[in-house]
């Protein structure tokens, strides 16, 4: 479970504006990327994203793209390291949380480093997403409702 920020607004603030706030702030955010997608897709050979990608920017930005995209990936994350530290905690490894949030850190960025420059993005995706499956699917499928 994600860290829960609501946690810290004040008590008069009203669910209706928390719910509307959120469902907003997601789908703009959601739009304006998806819309900046596809322009950017329509102006290139999207067959190889990464080097469609190099189409579109000067040769001096694409290092600084490829820190941002790493930073992003990190950055993220950065909700779901609270919630890592906690299970590491849970879990009995003697760390505090800013030591255990470190190190999920690190783990993520060791394996955003991995995806865009030792391997193929693609690959690693659907072979995380297949374990995900592995390992989730039985307890979705014993939770679900009998009808």
């Amino acid at each position: 479970m994600p860290a829960d920020y609501t946690r810290y607004l004040p008590t008069t603030t009203s669910l209706r504006s928390v719910t509307w706030y959120g469902a907003l702030g997601g789908f703009v955010s959601s739009v304006a990327l998806g819309v900046g997608g596809v322009a950017a897709a329509t102006q290139t050979d999207m067959t190889d994203a990464v080097a469609g990608t190099e189409a579109l920017l000067p040769g001096w930005f694409q290092p600084l793209f490829l820190a941002l995209v790493l930073g992003g990936s990190v950055t993220n994350s950065i909700i779901t390291l609270y919630s890592s530290s906690l299970n590491l905690q849970v879990l009995g490894v003697p760390w505090s949380r800013s030591r255990a949030i470190v190190v999920s850190a690190a783990v993520t960025a060791g394996g955003s480093l991995y995806a865009l420059f030792l391997s193929d993005f693609t690959s690693s995706l659907l072979s995380f997403l297949s374990l995900l499956i592995i390992v989730f699917a039985r307890g979705a499928a014993s939770s679900s409702p009998t009808w």
